[in-house]
């Protein structure tokens, strides 16, 4: 119970941390000049690429010490807690943003279904799907610049009567977006390297159940998204940025 508890403190949270953003935001000509979805969007992924960024930090942190201080045993109750703060944010987004997209409806509710079902697991027991979950969770925190870039490049500015003005300000989105695609395509790589060898060292030892076998096929619909996104952002990363 104490686990549904921290989600929806956590939602909780970052409904408040939605009004805030929104209202800073307001401040802003282009923002203000958004349909409300497309504000609520934009709140929606500057939020939770701050929310991944802290996470990437502090649970890289976490886990170091305990690692320095020689305790192999992963903490549960840690991991649960950043576990519920990354999925929290796809759970107010299905509730607050209006006209997601089908795909991405899907991977929220995807990921909703995942933390419920990680919190059943004990993540130092590889004989389940845990430490899977683990790490892809682990890898995709550090992709917060695309998140980052998804809601900063409505704030790119095409009139030309003010291209002057604001070209700065487009190089600086450009840039992100060009970054943003390197790091998720290295981030997306070594993510899918070392899922594929735990699936291959399970089917080596004969010790492949239905529990990973259902997984894979959920994470194919993850990873295909994965692979629209890449290709999306690579497709806009061609244009030179000086």
């Amino acid at each position: 119970m104490n686990e549904y508890l921290i989600i929806a403190k956590h939602c909780l949270s970052i409904s408040v941390g939605y009004a805030i953003l929104y209202f800073i935001l307001l401040f802003n000509e282009i923002f203000m000049k958004q349909k409300y979805s497309t504000r609520m969007y934009i709140v929606k992924n500057f939020l939770k690429s701050f929310i991944l960024f802290y996470i990437a930090v502090n649970m890289s942190y976490d886990l170091l010490s305990d690692y320095l201080e020689g305790i192999t045993i992963l903490d549960n109750n840690m991991i649960r807690i950043y576990g519920s703060l990354y999925v929290s944010n796809d759970i107010v987004a299905l509730i607050v943003v209006r006209r997601l997209p089908l795909t991405t409806k899907i991977h929220h509710t995807v990921t909703t279904l995942l933390l419920l079902y990680f919190f059943t697991l004990d993540i130092n027991d590889y004989s389940n799907i845990g430490i899977l979950i683990l790490v892809y969770s682990f890898f995709s925190v550090y992709a917060f610049t695309v998140n980052f870039y998804l809601a900063a490049r409505y704030f790119r500015v095409e009139d030309r009567n003010y291209v002057t003005k604001y070209i700065n300000k487009n190089r600086y989105i450009d840039n992100i977006r060009h970054w943003s695609y390197y790091i998720y395509a290295l981030l997306c790589a070594i993510n899918w390297t070392i899922n594929s060898i735990i699936y291959m060292v399970k089917i080596y030892n004969n010790t492949l159940n239905w529990e990973y076998i259902l997984y894979a096929v959920i994470m194919s619909m993850i990873i295909r998204d994965d692979l629209i996104l890449m290709d999306w952002l690579k497709n806009k990363s061609r244009i030179v940025v000086i």
